[in-house]
């Protein structure tokens, strides 16, 4: 009997590649830096869908749809050298043998307010006495420094490293209570919200000689009539002003008065405690204030006013 040959069995031909499905929405986190963290998990496998084998991401300011495209990413992505303060939405794409699937959800976070960056080293110029007056301009903003809000200051004797710092300055800064005749080191730092950025470039500038600084403010004892009831005299006395760091003692005095609350003054300078202001009219009150004057340029302030209670009716037989 003859054989036959069995027929070869049929070919089976090789599934073609399904697309991937969209990964998971995106979760979104600040990086340390300023930047993002973008998270995802592996897109779904199912009948109809293949798994991904790489994942393409891209990023645009908040509703603007100006798309930045990263190819070949992986979880987690993180996207550095953001602006700062501004909200990105970010969404990703699953890549395999067929193709590319959709795009993910879109996830949607704010980048963090970054430091300001440094201002430029501060113009110092002298001051009154030993006074230095620190001036600077704004540092600029970027991409990755926001403006500043405030700044601090600090200052050393040069080359000690010493540093004082006063916080919350604005330009020009007088730093005051210094000493005469020495080198400072000055340099100044921007806040904001986020914190402070770093230290401008060191300025160096030496402080003057010492001179006559002006006196403080004396202190009015008592404005009263004099003891023999002449009335048209007021008797002032007042006491020396304290010195200080800052203010030296007092060589001479002004004085000024005026019918109260006028303010139209009458100045008498050179004078001596006690002095009696003559030729008021009876029964006005009277404001008093009292100036120390030195030898520097200009005298201390006036101090506070004392009011009399008003010049008492001649007594009988007086003018």
């Amino acid at each position: 009997m003859r054989a036959f040959a069995s027929p070869a069995a049929a070919a089976t031909e090789p599934r073609p590649p399904l697309l991937p499905n969209p990964p998971s929405t995106v979760s979104l986190a600040q990086d340390t830096s300023g930047g993002l963290i973008a998270t995802w998990t592996a897109s779904a496998i199912d009948s109809v869908h293949d798994a991904a084998v790489g994942y393409n991401l891209h990023y645009s300011p908040a509703g603007a749809g100006t798309w930045t495209l990263i190819a070949g990413v992986s979880s987690p992505y993180d996207l550095a050298d953001l602006a700062a303060d501004v909200a990105f939405d970010v969404e990703v794409q699953s890549v395999n043998a067929a193709g590319t699937s959709g795009w993910s959800a879109t996830s949607t976070l704010t980048t963090a307010v970054a430091v300001p960056n440094a201002p430029t080293a501060p113009v110092l110029g002298q001051g009154e006495g030993s006074n230095l007056v620190a001036t600077w301009t704004a540092p600029a903003a970027d991409r990755t420094h926001n403006p500043a809000t405030g700044y601090n200051l600090r200052a050393s004797p040069s080359g000690a490293g010493t540093w004082t710092v006063v916080t919350g300055v604005n330009s020009p800064y007088m730093l005051q209570g210094l000493a005469a005749g020495t080198a400072i080191d000055v340099q100044v730092q921007a806040v904001n919200a986020a914190g402070a950025g770093a230290w401008s470039a060191v300025s160096t500038l030496t402080t003057g000689a010492a001179g006559p600084q002006a006196p403080n403010a004396p202190v009015i004892a008592s404005v009263v009539p004099p003891a023999d009831g002449t009335n048209s005299e007021l008797a002032v006395t007042w006491t020396a002003p304290a010195t200080d760091s800052t203010h030296d003692a007092a060589t001479g005095y002004n004085l000024r008065y005026s019918p109260s609350g006028a303010g139209t003054w009458t100045t008498v300078a050179g004078v001596t405690s006690p002095y009696t202001i003559t030729g008021l009219g009876g029964g006005a009150a009277i404001d008093v204030e009292v100036q120390a004057t030195n030898a520097a340029p200009s005298a201390g302030a006036w101090s506070a006013t004392l009011t009399s209670p008003g010049v008492p009716p001649a007594l009988p037989g007086r003018q």
